[in-house]
Formats: C-alpha cells, sequence, structure tokens
C-alpha cells in the first residue's frame, strides 16, 4: 500500500481529508502543515503520495515541489485560477473545492498510474538483461537462417513485430522462437 501525506495550512482541511481517506480504506501515514515537515517525511519514506494545498505556514505549494524528489507523486488541490499545466511529471491537480469522488477516483488513478510504470521499468531491465538479449539473439539467428534475412533485417523485424502488437521485443521473440521451431 502507497503511503499518504496531507498537507494543508489548516487543520482544518487536513482533518477533512484524513477522514475522507480513511472512510475509503487509504491509510494517511501523516499530517504535516509545514513544508519543512513534509520534506522531512518524504525523506524518510518510500512511495508517497503528497496531498497539498496551494500554502503551507513556511511555503507555497510551489516552493515545495521545488524541493521534493521528482520521484514524489503530489495531489495538489488549488483554487481554479492557480491551477496550470505545466507541472512536473508526477504532479496531478484538482479544483477547490473538490468532490469527494473526484478525489478517490483521482488518487486510484495515481496509483494504478504509478504501478504501470513500476511494471513497466521491470518490463524494460528484463529486456535489457544478459538472458532478454540472448532470447532476442537467438530469435534474430532463426530469422537469418529460416527466412535469409539480414542480421538488421531480422532485428527490424522482431522491433516492428513488438510496436504492432505492444509486448517488448523479449516477448515477441519469445513468440518467433516457439513459432517456428514447431
Amino acid at each position: 500500500m502507497r503511503r499518504v501525506i496531507v498537507a494543508f495550512q489548516s487543520q482544518e482541511n487536513c482533518t477533512k481529508i484524513k477522514d475522507v481517506l480513511a472512510r475509503a480504506g487509504l491509510l494517511v501515514e501523516d499530517t504535516c502543515h509545514a513544508g519543512s515537515q513534509v520534506i522531512n517525511m518524504v525523506n524518510k519514506l518510500d512511495d508517497v503520495l503528497l496531498i497539498c494545498g496551494n500554502k503551507l505556514v513556511d511555503m507555497s505549494s510551489i516552493g515545495l515541489l521545488e524541493l521534493l524528489p521528482e520521484e514524489t507523486d503530489v495531489l495538489m488541490l488549488l483554487p481554479p485560477s492557480q491551477i496550470e499545466s505545466s507541472w512536473r511529471e508526477g504532479v496531478f491537480t484538482l479544483p477547490l473545492p473538490v468532490n469527494k469522488n473526484d478525489l478517490l477516483n483521482t488518487i486510484n488513478m495515481i496509483f494504478e498510474t504509478k504501478r504501470e510504470s513500476v511494471f513497466k521499468k521491470k518490463i524494460i531491465k528484463n529486456e535489457r538483461s544478459a538472458e532478454g538479449k540472448e532470447i532476442v539473439e537467438r530469435a534474430k539467428l532463426l530469422l537469418i537462417e529460416k527466412h535469409n534475412m539480414t542480421e538488421n533485417q531480422a532485428h527490424r523485424f522482431i522491433q516492428k513485430r513488438s510496436m504492432d502488437s505492444a509486448s517488448t521485443m523479449v516477448d515477441t521473440a519469445l513468440i518467433i522462437l516457439s513459432t517456428e521451431l514447431n
């Protein structure tokens, strides 16, 4: 389960958001009122979602963003006039006043996006592994032998097939090996 930190200048806003999240079964790690508290918490924890307003006791949310690690996901609840499209990756916004369902749906979307990102990184790591490279090389050799392709043509064939099927080159190479050998 991902960790959630709620940070608003007012205790009332922190409590409201924390209660909504608790009723939805989400665990709030802590509530903060100052950017310095948020920075300390984020640096101690992994995989954090920060939900914050536009101001904290000691800094603005914009100032806070500049001090947080890039991998920190942030959901900012802002007045409509302050919502911009130029935030960095991993920063999401909702206009105030926020609807409970919109808040929860957005949090779920952020969690799902993070899961997909982690999964994609594992796939890329697998594809770059020695085992993954060996599988692709075996498939290329098979294409070269059976279909008189050059190495470049075989590589491009696997690459194009993987893009067309939205799969990795390793997965495509495995399919080629299993179909060509049967």
